[in-house]
C-alpha cells in the first residue's frame, strides 16, 4: 500500500514519479524536487504478466498519485523508469534481461512515450542508483561506481557527472569480468567461466561456506540448519556470532569483490565506490558488514595502483532501495526540464 501523505504537499510542487523495475519487486514513488519521497508503492513484479502491464502499471500509478495528492495531472512533470538488464542506447530496448526473459526485446520507450509523450527518461537500473547515490552526496563532476550486490553482481557508473553505459550499453558490467582464469573456475550465471558473480554473487557466496562446511563436519551450523538450504541471510547471521566458518566464507567474498574493484579502479579511475544490495552482510549496521568492507578495501590495496588507493574512497551505499527511484527521477527531472 502507499504510505501516507504529507499534508504539505503544494498543489504546484514540481513533482517526478520515479520507478525502479527489480527482478522481484517494482516500486513507485512520487518524489519533489529535493529528492524527497512524497508517496510510494510497491508491487511483485511477478504481479505484472508482461513489460506492457507494467507501463500500464506505471500510468495506473500516475493518475492516482494525482488523486491521492489532490493535484493537477500536470503537476507531475515527468517520469523515470530504472529497467534491469542491459538497455540498448540507439532505441531503448532491453536486451539480456536475465531475470525476466519475456522483457528481452522489448520497446520500453517507445511504449511509454505512447503513454506520457516526451516526459519519459529510461535508465538502466544499476546507473539509475548510482545516479541516485551521487545527486544524494551532492558531487558535481566526480566520478562515482555503485557495486550492487544480491543475486548477482552489478555496477553503475557516473563519469564526470554523467551515467555512463557504454556504446552498446554494458559499461560497467564489471559483474562479467573474469578474475579466475584457471581450470576450476567457476561458472557463471550467464555461462561463461570466472566471473566476478560467480564468486560475489548470493549462489556464489553460499558455493564458498559450502565447501568450507564439507570440510568443517562438526560446525554447529548443521543443527541449525536441520535439512534447510543454505542461505546468505543465514551465513550472515551465523557469521556475526561468530562462526569460523561462515566469517570465513564473508573473508573470500570480500577478496574476490577486492579484486573485481581493483579491476574497476583501474579502468575508470573513480573517486568514489560504493558498495550496496542485499548482500553487504548488515553494511555499517553489523559487525560482520563493517569487517566485509574493511576486507573488500585491503583486497583493492593488494591488487592496485598505490596512485588509484591513495584516490578512492569505498564505503557502503546510504540510500538503501530508495537508489533506484531516486536516481530515475532525478534523471528524468534532469533530462526533461
Amino acid at each position: 500500500m502507499p504510505e501516507s501523505i504529507p499534508q504539505s504537499v503544494l498543489p504546484d510542487a514540481r513533482l517526478t514519479i520515479g520507478v525502479d523495475i527489480g527482478g522481484t519487486n517494482t516500486k513507485f514513488a512520487v518524489v519533489d524536487a529535493d529528492s524527497t519521497i512524497l508517496l510510494r508503492k510497491v508491487v511483485p513484479t511477478s504481479d505484472l504478466r508482461d513489460p506492457q502491464d507494467a507501463c500500464r502499471c506505471i500510468a495506473e500509478f500516475v493518475q492516482d498519485s494525482t488523486s491521492r495528492l489532490n493535484i493537477a495531472h500536470d503537476s507531475i512533470q515527468n517520469v523515470g523508469v530504472a529497467v534491469p538488464g542491459i538497455l540498448a542506447p540507439a532505441s531503448d530496448t532491453l536486451q539480456e534481461v536475465a531475470n525476466l526473459p519475456a522483457w528481452s526485446g522489448f520497446p520500453i520507450r517507445s511504449q511509454l512515450r505512447k503513454l506520457f509523450g516526451d516526459r519519459v527518461a529510461i535508465s538502466n537500473d544499476a546507473n539509475a542508483a548510482a545516479f541516485g547515490e551521487f545527486r544524494h552526496r551532492g558531487l558535481a563532476h566526480e566520478s562515482l561506481a555503485l557495486v550492487t550486490l544480491g543475486t548477482g553482481t552489478g555496477c553503475g557508473v557516473v563519469l564526470n557527472g554523467q551515467p555512463f553505459s557504454g556504446d552498446g550499453g554494458c559499461g560497467g558490467e564489471i559483474g562479467h569480468a573474469v578474475i579466475n582464469c584457471s581450470p576450476v573456475a567457476r561458472k557463471c550465471g550467464c555461462g561463461k567461466w570466472g566471473h566476478l558473480e560467480a564468486y560475489t554473487g548470493a549462489a556464489g557466496v553460499v558455493e564458498t561456506l559450502r565447501y568450507k562446511l564439507d570440510n568443517d563436519p562438526e560446525n554447529p551450523l548443521f543443527q541449525k540448519l536441520n535439512g534447510q538450504p543454505l542461505t546468505p541471510e543465514l551465513l550472515a547471521a551465523e557469521a556475526e556470532v561468530g562462526n569460523a566458518s561462515c566469517q570465513s566464507a564473508v573473508d573470500d567474498t570480500a577478496q574476490y569483490l577486492g579484486v573485481g574493484v581493483s579491476v574497476l579502479c583501474q579502468t575508470m579511475n573513480p573517486s568514489i565506490v560504493l558498495l550496496g544490495g542485499a548482500m553487504t552482510f548488515g553494511g555499517n549496521a553489523t559487525s560482520t558488514g563493517r569487517r566485509f568492507l574493511s576486507k573488500v578495501i585491503e583486497s583493492v590495496h593488494q591488487n592496485s595502483l598505490e596512485q588509484i588507493v591513495a584516490s578512492v574512497v569505498i564505503e557502503f551505499a546510504s540510500l538503501g532501495g530508495d537508489a533506484g527511484m531516486l536516481g530515475a527521477a532525478e534523471l528524468a527531472r534532469i533530462a526533461v526540464s
